[in-house]
């Protein structure tokens, strides 16, 4: 990060819906060489799973730069890109990958909140979602973020749910009430 710029700032960029601050962001976090831990679980669920391709790859090469060799040896033994949006790698080896970057000291809840932004709406894409948000459950939400809360609070609000995902509803805003109880 630059002299002049606050985590909180950088934060908001990188949370941010524009893709425009995104992008700002990711520069700024590129820039500053080393990123924290918080930044680089930001930019990490930015390269993974934003749906812009200029974002991912900036977020790659903010990423590339910006992390320790041990967690970019770690993503890149796992993740394949093309991969990206199917609902399959959510069935073991995501959460494995996910357990492996905690041990590296990075949050995952922002990468998760990211793979929950499928804006596919199947019955396959559905159970990812049940698998990220048991998987999110699990995660020490008090210091979590505004991705995170938005788009807990997008799927709970997502105005095409039926009975058949009252459950991912349920474990959603079960979720929510615990990140709320910690921002108050």
């Amino acid at each position: 990060m630059t002299e002049n710029t606050s985590p909180e700032n950088l934060r908001k960029f990188l949370e941010s819906d524009d893709p425009a601050m995104i992008m700002m962001g990711l520069s700024m976090a590129k820039g500053s060489g080393k990123a924290s831990n918080e930044v680089l679980g930001m930019v990490l669920g930015l390269y993974l799973f934003h749906d812009d391709t200029d974002i991912r790859s900036l977020a790659k090469a903010t990423f590339g730069k910006s992390a320790p060799s041990d967690l970019r040896k770690t993503v890149k033994n796992y993740w394949q890109a093309e991969y990206r949006t199917t609902v399959w790698i959510w069935d073991g080896w995501m959460q494995k990958m996910m357990l492996d970057i905690e041990d590296a000291g990075i949050n995952t809840t922002y990468i998760l909140a990211r793979g929950l932004m499928n804006p596919k709406d199947t019955e396959e894409v559905d159970e990812a979602r049940s698998k990220i948000l048991v998987m999110l459950g699990k995660r020490n939400l008090s210091v979590s973020n505004l991705t995170v809360h938005s788009s807990l609070k997008n799927l709970i609000s997502t105005k095409s749910w039926g009975y058949k995902h009252r459950e991912n509803v349920e474990a959603a805003s079960k979720i929510l009430k615990e990140l709320e109880s910690y921002n108050s």
